[in-house]
């Protein structure tokens, strides 16, 4: 990973920051600024180390997901290199960043990288489902007619990409394509490598202990985010702050910013304000949950990857 990536990731933060800054003044500075003066300092370390732990249960789930392409890394490196991919989600759509991911792997086990990009799209469709499954248990508690329109609009994309994803057809189309020009015609070879891996991972089998994989993780977001309402006196119900932190972030999604920067953020806040917080208060939830999960991530992901990097040169 370049330096120039990781200025990128530092200028993101930064107008992140202006934005976060805005948020704040435009929902009374005073106010929303006196509510994290509230938080309760003891909440913090179980926030980091929730969040830490959704991190640590991706890895295992990737890790797994290798293994069924007969790819092994050595426990640590392994660890290591899946979190420096996380330096980068946050200035790509869909955290499209963590494609990268791909590219360390090569270096560390010579798997050609039409083999292992694959990965980053299932888990993302992993990522989808489970989050569905949790958003439907919950709005059954919760009704939130957003929830419903989110939702309905991410299950027909998770559908029609499972479907496409192991039609054999369309790799074949993309390789005949590909072939037909010059410049692009080495590259065609890899749609096999491509169509052999999505098959792998989105066997059955496969698929399902995946998918049991994803429930721990999405799990414990939640309960990231349920600690930062109750951080901030916020009396909500777990399922409660579940159905609205992820239908804040399926908008985000759907919005293909970078990051779901201002659109999950701002959701959240009108969200939090229908349920009968004042706007500081929702304010100062979204911020802060935020700020635990995609933000803390980052940086993470940044002091892995520069420890990576390091080891390389």
């Amino acid at each position: 990973m370049a330096d120039h990536l990781f200025n990128k990731v530092y200028m993101f933060a930064a107008a992140a920051a202006a934005i976060y800054i805005a948020i704040i003044i435009l929902t009374g500075a005073g106010t929303t600024v006196s509510q994290f003066y509230l938080i309760k300092a003891e909440y913090i370390p179980l926030i980091i180390i929730s969040q830490l732990a959704v991190l640590g249960l991706r890895a295992m789930r990737n890790r797994f997901l290798l293994g069924a392409i007969g790819i092994s890394i050595a426990f640590w490196r392994h660890i290591l290199i899946y979190l420096s991919a996380l330096a980068v989600v946050v200035i790509t759509p869909g955290g499209a960043g963590e494609l990268v991911r791909a590219q360390f792997i090569k270096k560390e086990s010579g798997a050609p990288i039409p083999t292992t990009a694959p990965l980053y799209f299932v888990e993302r469709f992993l990522d989808i489902i489970t989050v569905l499954a949790v958003m439907f248990v919950s709005l059954a508690f919760f009704p939130l007619w957003e929830g419903f329109v989110v939702a309905g609009i991410i299950l027909p994309v998770a559908v029609l990409f499972y479907v496409l994803a192991r039609n054999r057809a369309v790799f074949d189309g993309f390789a005949k394509f590909f072939g037909r020009f010059r410049l692009v015609k080495g590259y065609a070879a890899g749609f096999g490598d491509m169509h052999h891996s999505f098959s792998t991972f989105l066997n059955l089998k496969v698929a399902g202990r995946a998918w049991l994989l994803s429930l721990p993780v999405w799990f414990m977001e939640a309960v990231t985010v349920y600690l930062v309402f109750v951080s901030l006196g916020v009396d909500f119900e777990f399922a409660h702050s579940t159905v609205v932190y992820f239908t804040s972030l399926g908008a985000g999604v759907l919005s293909i910013i970078p990051g779901g920067l201002v659109v999950t953020e701002g959701s959240m806040i009108g969200l939090l304000q229908e349920e009968g917080l004042a706007l500081s208060t929702a304010a100062a939830v979204a911020l802060l949950a935020r700020m635990s999960t995609l933000w803390l991530t980052t940086i993470v992901g940044i002091i892995a990857a520069r420890i990576l990097i390091a080891s390389y040169e």
